[in-house]
């Protein structure tokens, strides 16, 4: 099979690598993005997945709007307002994750153009 040229200088990721190391039995990691699988809570999870897919199937399994899901952003305005910040529901955005929060603040607050500079490394993996 033929792949693409740009796949022929292809190198190893380090983060690859590392995450390769931290899988094995008695590795203990503190690096961002592999927390200890002792704290996930499975079982809240899985009484969770159970409930919503029990009660609201269609919501949850299909593709949504971009700016999240609707009870989801009231619950959290109404949260925000117990702490009291007055944000309404309209004006939330719930990403399905951080790179997508990170494409839409970059797609919001830059033009074809600008100049983004850190102060420090960002993300894990950040490379020149």
């Amino acid at each position: 099979m033929q792949f693409a040229s740009r796949l022929q200088h292809v190198e190893t990721s380090a983060i690859r690598e590392l995450f390769k190391l931290l899988g094995k039995p008695g590795i203990i990691s503190f690096a961002g993005g592999f927390p200890d699988p002792a704290l996930f809570d499975a079982e809240g999870i899985a009484m969770a997945s159970q409930a919503v897919l029990s009660n609201h199937p269609g919501p949850v399994l299909q593709y949504g709007a971009t700016e999240g899901y609707q009870p989801l952003r009231e619950a959290l305005s109404g949260f925000m307002a117990g702490k009291g910040s007055t944000v309404a529901a309209d004006g939330l955005i719930v990403t399905t994750g951080s790179q997508q929060a990170l494409d839409l603040i970059g797609k919001t607050m830059l033009s074809p153009g600008d100049k983004v500079m850190p102060t420090a490394l960002t993300w894990i993996g950040w490379s020149n």
